[in-house]
């Protein structure tokens, strides 16, 4: 029982990834699963539920239909919606059942696809891994399904870099004020964003992410399609948060990556000289956000702060002394006895009384409670 969780809440599931990162391109999100993970995801993890509508809908899976694996039922719900609705796109994700099961997910993408006329994917969920997961799924299927070629784009005349701003979902932005400061940093540093993946956007602007000089990887999420893109398309990527004083040493990279063609995780770097390894100052959270925010706090206080990463994306996006955590237990191991702490309130309750926190809620963790 050393991973359950009596005092936290539990990160928001990979289903509410996946359909936070594909809430406004215009697409239909179909959950396989008997009941439950819509209203799950409408209520915890998706502030723009009651702002603008998207189809995300539920497929009402039964004990029979499982058991006989018909996945004609789906496949005709799907079809019949689709007729009725015509979204941009289908996207199909998993839940534990179906997963279980080995639902052939791709064979019905394309009987959707086939009777449908509509581009129609699976995005990798199953109900077992957090948010950062899911919305990377559906990132790289987007990446693999719906962006437009140059040759039908073609060329943007611009004297600035043009970026593309990965990974902004509410789950780690919940304000729109947080994607303003974002798209203020790109403007007032002469960078054109192309396209925002993925909150107050559309379809139509991230079809254009081709025509981008640099992805700008502002979480996790957007790690693995900017990959991606570098594989297929060769744009390069830099990692990051615009935050206090790391802001310049952020923007800096981007232009150095513009001329380098060399992808980059710019809070790796932005480390202060001599600093103790072992320091109990922590920022608890997400990687590229804490990370951020932790190197900001080097610059400015000349004193080691180290991430404390509590998801589950952090490949390449650590430090060798931060530090991952895996469940509750570890996270109170860690910070307990901390000298500060930066992070969702609710890690609070892991801390002694003696310990100085900072609070910064966590969409994705604490949902509307310090809203």
């Amino acid at each position: 029982m050393n991973r359950a969780y009596k005092v936290l809440p539990v990160f928001a599931g990979d289903v509410s990834g996946a359909c936070s990162a594909l809430y406004e391109l215009g697409g239909m999100i179909v959950i396989h699963d008997p009941s439950g993970c819509n209203s799950t995801y409408n209520t915890h993890d998706e502030v723009r539920w009651n702002k603008m509508e998207s189809l995300i809908f539920i497929s009402g899976l039964t004990d029979m239909d499982a058991i006989t694996g018909n996945d004609d039922k789906l496949i005709e719900d799907i079809v019949k919606a689709a007729d009725e609705l015509k979204p941009k796109f289908i996207a199909i994700t998993n839940s534990p059942i179906p997963y279980v099961n080995g639902t052939d997910f791709d064979y019905i993408a394309r009987e959707v696809s086939k009777r449908t006329g509509i581009k129609t994917f699976p995005v990798a969920t199953n109900a077992f891994h957090d948010y950062t997961k899911g919305a990377a799924s559906a990132y790289v299927a987007v990446v693999n399904n719906l962006l437009k070629s140059k040759e039908e784009l073609g060329e943007i005349e611009s004297v600035n870099i043009k970026v593309n701003l990965l990974g902004v979902t509410p789950l780690d932005y919940p304000r729109e004020n947080d994607v303003n400061i974002l798209l203020d940093f790109c403007k007032n540093n002469d960078f054109e964003v192309v396209a925002n993946w993925s909150y107050l956007t559309s379809l139509e602007e991230v079809e254009k992410s081709l025509l981008a000089d640099v992805n700008v990887v502002v979480s996790s999420t957007g790690i693995a399609a900017a990959k991606r893109m570098e594989e297929l398309y060769g744009i390069p990527y830099v990692v990051g948060m615009p935050v206090g004083e790391f802001a310049k040493v952020f923007a800096d990279d981007i232009r150095e990556c513009f001329n380098s063609k060399k992808s980059k995780v710019s809070f790796l770097n932005a480390a202060v000289d001599g600093l103790e390894c072992d320091s109990k100052r922590y920022v608890v959270g997400e990687p590229v956000i804490a990370g951020s925010v932790a190197a900001d706090k080097r610059i400015k206080e000349g004193k080691n702060v180290r991430a404390v990463i509590t998801t589950e994306i952090y490949d390449g996006l650590k430090r060798d002394e931060d530090i991952t955590c895996v469940g509750e237990e570890e996270i109170e191991a860690v910070i307990r006895d901390a000298d500060y702490v930066y992070g969702d309130p609710f890690y609070k309750y892991l801390c002694n009384d003696s310990v100085e926190f900072e609070k910064e809620p966590h969409f994705a963790l604490s949902g509307r409670v310090y809203m």
